[in-house]
């Protein structure tokens, strides 16, 4: 009992932290160390990672989707964190201690595993589970991806790629690593993704019922993303590319709303609350 009331609680807390460090972004980015804007969207882009996850881990905590989500809301979290602690820092002539270390912690994190994560929950959506055996290599190959790539982001020695400070814990012996690394992700990345969402748009033609109901809310989801993006494309040439500063505001606004979107759908469709309502 006491083990599932832990299981139960588990998802609440990983919530709970997720809130205090996107209030924390938030404020560093009020104090002038980033874009607030930014810091304040993708905040509240880890809040809803973070919220859908806790929800569904809670009700269902034996699908592996709920806790993928908390831990995706707690690497969005962390990034927009190290990128305005990094920052504040600097305009603090070093006064905030640890600059290195958050910056290195939010990067390897960060940035290997949230594609990692994303190809996971497509795979695993609805059921927490994968469609079938088959689809295991795939997952195996995206999980060691994410791994060599954080391997490679903690360890290589140099400027943090998108901190300008020297990596704290960076060794000569990882040179090579980042070769393999970055190789790894421009060949396997983008391939894995595709296949995890055609995995999902298959598995729609093929199903019926419950089932194909909620794969409806994710397609739904998806395809307003997709159409936000196409659109925002077109607003920026008619615009007059990156320059402008409505080009970038509006696009970057309505992408983090419809990506917002995905986990909320899938959120929906797993604990089946108004699943009918998609029709």
């Amino acid at each position: 009992m006491r083990r599932f009331l832990r299981g139960i609680r588990m998802p609440w807390l990983v919530l709970g932290v997720s809130v205090a460090l996107a209030a924390a972004s938030v404020a560093l980015g009020i104090s002038g160390g980033a874009d607030l804007f930014i810091a304040f969207s993708i905040a509240a882009l880890g809040v809803v990672f973070a919220g859908t996850g806790a929800l569904v881990a809670s009700r269902a905590p034996g699908n592996w989707i709920g806790w993928i989500f908390c831990a995706m809301g707690l690497l969005f979290e962390f990034g927009i964190l190290g990128e305005v602690y990094v920052a504040y820092g600097s305009l603090a002539d070093g006064f905030l201690p640890g600059r290195a270390w958050v910056g290195w912690i939010s990067q390897w994190s960060n940035n290997a595993f949230a594609p990692t994560m994303i190809i996971l929950s497509f795979l695993l959506f609805p059921t927490g589970r994968l469609p079938s055996a088959r689809w295991r290599p795939v997952a195996l190959i995206a999980t060691g991806v994410a791994v060599v790539h954080a391997a490679s982001a903690a360890l290589t020695p140099g400027p943090l790629q998108d901190y300008g400070i020297q990596n704290p814990a960076g060794i000569e012996a990882a040179t090579a690593l980042r070769m393999i690394a970055e190789v790894s992700v421009l060949i396997l990345v983008l391939p894995l993704m595709l296949l995890s969402v055609v995995s999902l748009f298959a598995r729609l033609r093929r199903s019926s019922g419950i089932e194909r109901q909620q794969l409806k809310w994710f397609a739904y989801a998806a395809a307003l993303l997709a159409t936000d993006l196409l659109a925002s494309n077109a607003l920026a040439v008619l615009l007059g590319g990156t320059g402008n500063e409505v080009a970038e505001f509006i696009p970057f606004l309505t992408f983090v709303i419809t990506l917002s979107g995905i986990p909320m759908a899938m959120g929906v469709a797993i604990l089946k609350h108004r699943l009918y309502d998609i029709d």
